[in-house]
């Protein structure tokens, strides 16, 4: 019988599931998003109300904290409806010594657009950076 109990223990701790783990290290050149949140509004430069989850009429604020920012560059952003097409495009160019900039895009909806989950993409000279999806709800 005590053999038995050690086989079983020794079969139960070699059948161990085993997890395997992926680790990378990136060290971006070049400004970056350090955070970015959507928001009902913006009060003194920072975000208030965050959420994903919006009605139909309100404003959505899309605060977006960069570090690195050093000269010339433009930011856009593109607000998707639920179909996949483009609800809005907004872009702004910004001429900066300092590294850390603070850029809002807002959006205001209105009670006819549809429901559902959108989605705002958000670009750097061109070049995808990240995106949020948000839910419009009536």
């Amino acid at each position: 019988m005590r053999f038995f109990l050690i086989f079983i223990f020794i079969f139960f701790s070699f059948c161990q599931r085993k997890v395997e783990t992926i680790r990378e290290i990136v060290f971006p050149e070049g400004p970056m998003i350090v955070e970015s949140v959507l928001c009902t509004k913006v009060v003194n430069g920072n975000p208030y109300g965050i959420s994903n989850n919006f009605f139909l009429g309100d404003t959505v604020n899309l605060w977006i904290h960069w570090m690195g920012m050093e000269g010339k560059n433009k930011v856009s952003c593109f607000w998707v409806r639920p179909d996949g097409r483009d609800f809005a495009r907004d872009s702004i160019l910004i001429q900066s010594d300092s590294s850390k900039v603070i850029t809002i895009f807002s959006v205001v909806t209105r009670s006819y657009d549809p429901q559902g989950e959108w989605a705002v993409e958000i670009y750097l000279n061109n070049t995808f950076k990240r995106s949020h999806l948000f839910y419009l709800n009536q």
